[in-house]
């Protein structure tokens, strides 16, 4: 993971997964309303989410370019060993950070193993789990490469 190549792609991935949120959310709200049914066949629901269709797209257009901060600093290597690709970057890398942005990750991978264990078991929305498994890994691998090496404190 070393490799400045591999930190933009996952830095990217990061921005991509953020992105393609408003749509797991609609598809984990209508699962769950399956799940509900199956269980009672009798259940009527007639709340149609409106504000969280709404708000939740807005939500995510609106932090957009600060997770991108986020993720792009998280993954970025140290100032003096980046090519010119990081502009999205702070001026300091994650180890520089040290540990607000590991908190971070940590804090996103938490909320993510809560969002996979509340979601309902149907094998028809496989790629639920598989979004919110790739969220949890994304933050693990991000606080493990922003970790401050043993010999940056010389």
């Amino acid at each position: 993971m070393a490799s400045e190549n591999m930190r933009w792609i996952s830095a990217w991935l990061g921005v991509m997964l953020w992105l393609s949120y408003p749509f797991i959310f609609y598809r984990t709200s209508k699962v769950e309303l399956e799940y509900i049914i199956l269980k009672n066949p009798d259940f009527f629901n007639d709340h149609l989410p409106i504000l969280e269709f709404l708000f939740i797209p807005a939500f995510v257009l609106t932090f957009a370019y600060l997770f991108a901060r986020f993720a792009f600093t998280i993954y970025a290597p140290p100032a003096d060993e980046r090519s010119g690709k990081w502009s999205l970057a702070a001026t300091s890398s994650g180890d520089e950070a040290f540990p607000v942005v590991q908190i971070a990750a940590v804090l996103g991978a938490s909320w993510s193993v809560y969002q996979l264990s509340h979601l309902p078991p149907l094998a028809a929305y496989w790629y639920l789990p598989v979004y919110w498994v790739a969220w949890i890994l994304w933050f693990i691998t991000a606080a493990a490469v922003s970790w401050p090496s043993k010999d940056s404190g010389d």
